[in-house]
C-alpha cells in the first residue's frame, strides 16, 4: 500500500527538487540525453512489469499498454536524442532598424523546478514524456500522478529513481489535498493535462 504524503513531505520534495536544479541544469545537453537514453532503455526491458500493472490496475490491454504507453514513450524519448541540440540552439533574429547594428537572439533556458499533474487514461505515456521534456531542458519535476494507479506510480518512482541523480524527480502521492499543496509549495512552472468527465463517468472509473 503506497502511503499519501503530507503537506510537509510535499514542500521537503519540492525544495529537493529546487536544490537539484542548479546541479542538473549545468551538466552539458548531451550529458542529460544520456539519462533520457538509459531510461529508455531500462522502461523497453522492463516492460513486462509495466504490461502487468497496467493490466491488473487499469484494465488495459498488453497491445494498449505496449503500443500508445510503453513504445508512445520510448518513441518521445528517441525524438529529443536526434532532435533536442536544434530545439535548444540559440536562434538569432533580424534587429529592427531603430536598434542600428545590434544583434538580437534568442537563448533557451531552464525554468526551474516543474510540477506535473497527469491524468489515469494513458497514466505512464501522460507522466513519462511531459517530465522527461522538463527534463532534458535543464528542469527538474515534482510528478504528481493520478491516484487511482498507486503501483504504477510507485513503480515510475523507482524507475526514475534509478536512472537520475537525487532531487531530478521527485514523485507526490496522494490526491486533491496533495495536489493542492504541491502548488502552494510554489514550483516555477506548472504542467498539467486534463481529463473532463461527466460525474457518472468519474464514479464508474473510480
Amino acid at each position: 500500500m503506497t502511503i499519501w504524503h503530507t503537506p510537509e513531505e510535499i514542500t521537503e520534495k519540492m525544495n529537493k527538487a529546487k536544490l537539484a536544479q542548479e546541479t542538473w541544469s549545468s551538466l552539458p545537453l548531451k550529458k542529460r540525453v544520456e539519462y533520457l537514453k538509459k531510461l529508455r532503455k531500462q522502461l523497453l526491458k522492463k516492460r513486462k512489469e509495466v504490461i502487468s500493472i497496467l493490466q491488473n490496475e487499469a484494465h488495459k490491454t498488453p497491445t494498449d499498454t505496449l503500443t500508445a504507453e510503453i513504445l508512445a514513450t520510448a518513441d518521445a524519448i528517441v525524438h529529443y536524442e536526434k532532435e533536442i541540440e536544434g530545439y535548444m540552439a540559440e536562434e538569432t533574429r533580424k534587429t529592427p532598424f531603430i536598434y542600428g547594428k545590434q544583434r538580437t537572439s534568442v537563448v533557451r533556458k531552464p525554468l526551474g523546478t516543474i510540477a506535473v499533474f497527469s491524468p489515469w487514461n494513458f497514466p505512464l505515456q501522460l507522466s513519462m514524456v511531459p517530465a522527461l521534456t522538463a527534463l532534458v531542458t535543464g528542469n527538474t519535476v515534482v510528478l504528481k500522478p493520478s491516484e487511482v494507479l498507486p503501483k504504477l506510480n510507485k513503480w515510475m518512482e523507482e524507475l526514475f529513481s534509478s536512472v537520475f541523480p537525487a532531487g531530478t524527480v521527485e514523485v507526490v502521492h496522494g490526491g486533491k489535498e496533495q495536489g493542492i499543496a504541491l502548488v502552494d509549495a510554489k514550483p516555477e512552472k506548472i504542467f498539467l493535462q486534463a481529463v473532463f468527465l461527466s460525474a457518472k463517468h468519474y464514479e464508474t472509473c473510480g
